[in-house]
């Protein structure tokens, strides 16, 4: 098991998204910068190895507690907390 286990910044629960079956963790840890063409392709290509999946949007409330998460998490790559705090207008 890696560090990411023990991040428990945010701990979503049935309920908080269609999409959560069970009490879960965000993995702040692997948060990365990625354009969204490449997403994009990523989801739409059938070869693809990833497992990503196109999921219904979230509410307002989860999507700022997940930001909430990613700027509180220790475990969150400094370069990243840095360029959303500048996008997201936080001092």
């Amino acid at each position: 098991m890696g560090d990411h286990i023990a991040d428990t910044t945010l701990i979503l629960d049935v309920g908080d998204h269609t999409y959560i079956t069970k009490k879960s963790v965000l993995v702040y840890a692997k948060a990365a910068l990625l354009d969204v063409a490449t997403i994009e392709r990523v989801i739409s290509d059938p070869k693809s190895k990833t497992n990503w999946q196109r999921q219904d949007s979230c509410s307002a409330n989860l999507l700022e507690r997940i930001c909430k998460g990613l700027i509180a998490s220790k475990y969150t790559k400094n370069d990243i907390k840095v360029l959303c705090k500048k996008l997201w207008g936080i001092g």
